[in-house]
């Protein structure tokens, strides 16, 4: 958002007003220039964001399937290595 008053109330407003960054006048090109690189490049780091999130749902889910897997198999090791002692303590 452009404004072009520079005093607190009005940057209140433009916030507000739901903006995300604004600059006042008379226009600082060095400080416009930076800030619309930064602009930028927050842009294309959400579309990374975005780009990358499904996979890394899918490898989570693998994960977790992975983690379910390992505690089935360690709870049938321990029912199996239960059951032979209680087979030895009756012998």
């Amino acid at each position: 958002m452009l404004i072009g008053l520079n005093d607190v109330e009005s940057i209140d407003k433009a916030f507000e007003s739901e903006a995300s960054n604004f600059i006042t006048k008379p226009l600082d090109w060095t400080l416009l220039t930076q800030r619309v690189r930064y602009v930028l490049r927050t842009r294309e780091m959400s579309f990374d964001l975005r780009r990358t999130q499904p996979r890394l749902s899918q490898v989570q889910r693998i994960a977790m399937d992975d983690i379910d897997g390992c505690i089935f198999t360690l709870q049938q090791l321990k029912d199996k290595g239960i059951n032979a002692l209680s087979s030895a303590a009756q012998d």
